[in-house]
């Protein structure tokens, strides 16, 4: 037990970043169950108009949560942790300050429903883990998910005292005082930058006998390789048979060059935009030639499915003569 503290002493700004910005997070969202009647009441709005802002909060935290992971490997924890962290208070804002059904749905609904991608427990949880070597992510995600579920005995009390003392405006103003306290918890969590810091992370160099094997193997010629495919032989032999066999075979290679051709798409945007420096320059043209590969097999397929797709509506008339 003491070893496996003494191993979580390195991580433990981190945690308790994750930790206490998922508190808060949860614990806000979990406690505006409370302002709900004054709210109604003051800007003339149905208990089913603030259901459906919350309704769209849920929708929302649901579809943005892919964008959060891919922004993840984009950005860096830190950067996208404070991006929710900012959000969450500027709906906490225009809840405080809304008039009508509008403003609740997108200060309540689009506002903190994007936010808690950002700031609950899918990055929470994963900043927590990278943070600490495997052996002990297991204890880890269950401290920081059981930390989610006491935000709302912070925030409630202070919510509910404030409403009954200065109303509800008051009482959301004080959520978003709590809420700023997450900017300071990202900032801090924000210390796993996309596995710089993961203590299972290794790192390599090249010794001087690896850079001149490198140099030799550089400098060495070689042959282009020629492209060998089942499928080529299977076309010609096919000239003395029925073409229409292969249609499904072609099917599966147009579709397996186009998810290739997407995935290379997806790597080309997210690497290999704007200006790049000498090394990347070189590595994009590997990539290029990848495209460029992925798009001549496509080109090739399409024109060959068109060829056999024609071959297939000969045959009847072949077939009478």
């Amino acid at each position: 037990m003491q070893s496996s503290l003494a191993a979580l002493r390195p991580a433990l700004p981190i945690l308790i970043g994750a930790s206490v910005m998922l508190t808060l997070s949860m614990g806000l969202r979990q406690s505006f169950g409370l302002f709900m009647q004054p709210m109604t009441r003051d800007i003339s709005i149905s208990v089913s108009d603030f259901t459906l802002a919350l309704a769209v909060q849920n929708l929302v935290w649901g579809f943005v949560q892919p964008l959060a992971g891919a922004l993840l490997v984009r950005w860096n924890y830190r950067s996208t942790m404070l991006m929710g962290s900012l959000i969450y208070a500027i709906g906490l804002a225009l809840m405080a300050t809304a008039g009508n059904l509008l403003s609740v749905i997108i200060g309540v609904g689009i506002l903190i429903g994007f936010a808690l991608a950002f700031t609950t427990s899918a990055v929470a949880v994963a900043a927590a883990a990278r943070s600490v070597s495997p052996a002990l992510r297991s204890m880890v995600l269950g401290i920081v998910s059981a930390a989610g579920s006491l935000g709302a005995l912070l925030a409630a009390p202070i919510g509910q005292g404030l409403q009954d003392l200065y109303g509800w405006r008051v009482g959301v103003a004080g959520f978003l005082v709590l809420g700023l306290l997450m900017l300071p918890a990202a900032w801090v969590a924000g210390r796993v930058e996309s596995g710089e810091s993961a203590p299972d992370r290794r790192l390599f160099s090249v010794s001087a006998a690896g850079r001149a094997e490198l140099r030799r193997w550089l400098a060495e010629p070689g042959d282009p390789e020629g492209v060998r495919d089942a499928l080529m032989v299977k076309l010609r032999a096919a000239a003395f048979d029925d073409p229409a066999h292969l249609l499904p075979e072609l099917e599966h290679h147009r579709a397996t060059h186009a998810n290739r051709l997407t995935a290379y798409r997806v790597i080309e945007s997210r690497d290999f935009s704007g200006t790049l420096d000498r090394q990347r320059a070189l590595q994009y043209q590997v990539l290029k030639s990848g495209i460029r590969f992925e798009q001549g097999w496509l080109e090739w397929c399409e024109e060959t499915l068109g060829l056999l797709h024609e071959l297939e509506q000969d045959r009847p008339r072949r077939e009478k003569k």
